[in-house]
């Protein structure tokens, strides 16, 4: 029988700000059919290696529509075999205070990373624990479960988006120098809507840099900047253009970790 264990509301949005912030907020990305990405657009869940021993923290800075906010995360390996892989995924305010951190744990089978569709991940996940603040790792309620929503770690990769690479950067961060691949994702997406009664277009820009390389564990970012902007116009009124509205999130490395031989 599983314990329910009592997330608080505090611990509940802190987990929603590490995989909203990381993830720029999951606006939704009309499906492909290449598979998906893994917290970050851009990332494939296909590349990620799920090496026992290996972590990396970020710090993530992120300010939308003016309201600025900052995070840390942190993803480990504990173990991994040929069948599966325990995964913890911590998250904090910055400066970390103790009783809004939250962990989860997550033992995923092997083929977790070939699924195509957010809703197969339940079927590989063999189990889920959290822990909130001090307290111990507990297995989450079914209600608990819904409301984490930990499918939202899973993102549509943007294939029908612009890439192109920007060449090769030396980046610096808080955990050294790195010479780093840097791409550039770029997209557009206008959609028809209904305000009231009256047609209208809203328009959506994202564009997403990233700087990856081969010496970090786990999925090789590095740094990461996310900037998005929609905006609505009326169909009948050109000249009417809503305020546009803005949002800028920013990844930075700032320790990892890798198995020793």
């Amino acid at each position: 029988m599983s314990i329910s264990v009592k997330i608080s509301h505090r611990a509940m949005i802190s987990i929603a700000i590490t995989f909203g912030i990381l993830a720029a907020a999951l606006v939704p990305i009309d499906s492909p059919a290449g598979g998906l990405d893994f917290l970050l657009p851009g990332i494939s869940l296909r590349s990620v290696e799920f090496e026992s021993g290996s972590s990396v923290k970020y710090l993530i800075i992120s300010k939308s529509y003016g309201i600025p906010d900052t995070s840390m995360v942190e993803l480990a390996i504990l173990e991994a075999g040929g069948e599966y892989a325990l995964i913890e995924v911590s998250t904090s305010p910055y400066p970390r205070i103790v009783e809004e951190t939250v962990r989860v744990r997550m033992r995923l089978s092997e083929g977790v990373r070939d699924i195509k569709t957010q809703e197969e991940f339940s079927s590989y996940a063999d189990e889920i624990l959290v822990k909130d603040g001090d307290g111990p790792f507990q297995a989450p309620s079914p209600e608990d479960l819904e409301e984490l929503d930990l499918e939202r770690m899973f993102l549509p990769s943007p294939e029908d988006s612009l890439r192109v690479s920007l060449g090769r950067e030396e980046v610096g961060t808080p955990a050294g120098s790195f010479p780093c691949e840097k791409e550039e994702i770029v997209k557009f997406k206008e959609t028809e809507i209904s305000l009231g009664g009256i047609k209208a277009v809203r328009v959506e820009r994202e564009r997403i840099i990233l700087w990856i390389s081969p010496d970090i564990p786990f999925w090789g970012l590095v740094r990461s900047r996310i900037e998005r902007e929609n905006s609505t116009t009326l169909v009948d009124d050109p000249g009417f253009r809503q305020e546009p509205r803005r949002s800028v999130t920013e990844s930075v490395l700032v320790s990892f970790s890798k198995r020793s031989n």
